[in-house]
């Protein structure tokens, strides 16, 4: 999906395509990430792919804070006589680019604000827990929950420390530094009052507060409290109903931005395990991996094979025969459907088969060999 993205991206006639497929992407980049990454059978690295997989999902989202929303940042006083670190604003980007994991531009900010060399002239205390700031912004252990929990021991201890001490700064500049620090060392308020998004905030959560997944409906709930998700953007319902565990409700949604997404993430899902099963009404018992159905649209069948058999057709009812063998493919794999009726579908569907050349005929003979239809 990545890669047929990039293949579409510039190009002015898929624009509204693109930007389906992006809102497609970015849903099963947080399925993926709350319900597959722990999966892994190496756990050594379990915490590495979580956290890249979580800062993937996140910056891809909405590519914040674009490269012209910075540049305007740090062009606010290039005719005035404050530095940029006396800006409100600067705090809030580098903030903002700390709540996203994105700590190599939160370190270029830094640098480029030129705060510290101010710092070492007027204040040694602030200069030094700029320093170390910039040193822990470098170490974010990515490795393992131990490494993260003596990063975190850090962080907590230099915001204390700073707080205690005295400075020679302005009290802005001072709160400003304060609010930074208690961030990375996982201060909740801090975290919430910071974040623009209820993704943001739930993001730095795991950064720097506690990273459990056991606590993401927690860090959910906290984060839509203070940001209530955006409506118009179709893939923020869809991960928080993820992150709650209701993955059957993000298919309708999945499949409104894309029928072959939406599909083959169903057949994912619920080879998983994961959608909800149906129950007889009179046994209340699970029924949707009951065996095999004649009727290739049965209830029973479970929401992945409606949607493959649906996708079949439509590439079916294409206008590109080469689809065709794609359509056939599907028909033949669509789970908890009889192989009788998946013969008789095929057989229905070759009689419309708008075959043209000779490989087209030996195409068609081939799929009646297999399924022993009449030639």
């Amino acid at each position: 999906l990545e890669a047929f993205i990039d293949l579409i991206k510039n190009n002015p006639k898929m624009t509204s395509k693109y930007l389906e497929l992006e809102d497609s992407l970015t849903i099963l980049n947080c399925l993926q990430l709350i319900h597959f990454t722990l999966d892994s059978p190496d756990i050594s690295d379990l915490r590495s792919k979580f956290i890249n997989g979580l800062l993937n999902w996140i910056n891809r989202s909405d590519g914040e804070p674009n490269a012209a929303y910075i540049e305007q940042i740090f062009n606010m006083t290039n005719d005035t006589d404050k530095n940029i670190f006396d800006v409100s604003l600067f705090w809030n980007l580098l903030n903002q680019l700390l709540l996203r994991g994105l700590f190599e531009q939160a370190l270029g900010c830094i640098e480029r604000s030129g705060v510290i060399p101010y710092l070492e002239n007027t204040c040694e205390v602030s200069s030094n827990a700029m320093k170390d700031l910039v040193q822990l912004i470098q170490q974010y252990p990515m490795d393992s929950a131990q490494t993260f929990r003596e990063w975190k021991a850090l962080a907590l201890e230099l915001g204390q420390t700073y707080i205690d001490s005295e400075t020679n700064v302005s009290g802005e500049l001072r709160d400003s530094i304060e609010d930074t620090l208690l961030l990375i060392g996982g201060h909740q308020n801090k975290i919430i009052s910071a974040s623009r998004t209820w993704y943001e905030s739930f993001c730095a959560m795991f950064l720097f507060y506690i990273p459990s997944l056991e606590l993401a409906s927690e860090f959910l709930q906290l984060s839509l409290n203070a940001n209530p998700l955006d409506i118009t953007n179709p893939w923020e319902q869809s991960c928080t109903q993820l992150i709650t565990g209701d993955i059957y409700h993000i298919l309708p949604v999945l499949e409104s931005l894309d029928t072959c997404t939406a599909s083959f993430g169903a057949a994912i899902v619920e080879a998983k395990g994961l959608l909800e099963s149906y129950y007889d009404n009179d046994t209340n018992t699970p029924i949707i991996n009951s065996p095999a159905k004649e009727d290739i649209f049965a209830p029973t069948n479970g929401m992945a094979s409606y949607m493959l058999m649906n996708f079949a057709f439509d590439l079916c009812a294409s206008d590109n025969k080469d689809f065709w063998a794609i359509a056939i493919g599907l028909i033949s794999i669509v789970p908890n459907v009889k192989s009788g009726c998946k013969r008789t579908t095929i057989s229905e569907l070759l009689l419309h088969y708008p075959f043209k050349t000779n490989d087209d005929i030996e195409w068609m003979f081939s799929v009646c060999a297999k399924w022993r239809l009449p030639e």
